[in-house]
């Protein structure tokens, strides 16, 4: 089990994100928090995802917005190659490196939808509210 209190240190927010786990055997991996938020306000809850190995994500993704505010609505993106760039609606936005992430705001919906591209595969997460 990794963990990390964000109300220890600031870096703790972001301080799990892009770890790399590796098993010789399979195992099940749970991620999330029990009292986090995308957004900068008061509002929190649980958010938990049982994520997949790499050979089960990919490039390629659609996003339909839920009904919240955009500090909250946005999406994840983590990682796993150097120098994989990251497109939002067709516009270049980022290129990050392993074990890096990028976070696409809730403004970049268009008429509700989001297409995220990226020249490597990702592993991404959508905050709905």
């Amino acid at each position: 089990m990794l963990a990390a209190r964000a109300d220890k240190a600031s870096a703790n927010r972001a301080g799990l994100i892009g770890t790399l786990i590796s098993s010789s055997k399979p195992i099940v991996v749970n991620t999330g928090s029990a009292n986090g938020s995308f957004g900068t306000g008061n509002a929190r809850d649980y958010g938990i995802d049982q994520i997949v190995d790499l050979s089960k994500v990919g490039k390629e993704y659609i996003f339909v917005k839920g009904n919240g505010e955009n500090s909250y609505e946005n999406v994840l993106i983590v990682v796993h190659e150097d120098n994989t760039e990251i497109f939002v609606n067709g516009d270049s936005k980022a290129t990050r490196n392993s074990g890096e992430y990028y976070i696409v705001e809730g403004d970049q919906f268009i008429n509700d939808n989001m297409y995220v591209n990226t020249s490597n595969d990702t592993f991404v997460y959508q905050g709905i509210g």
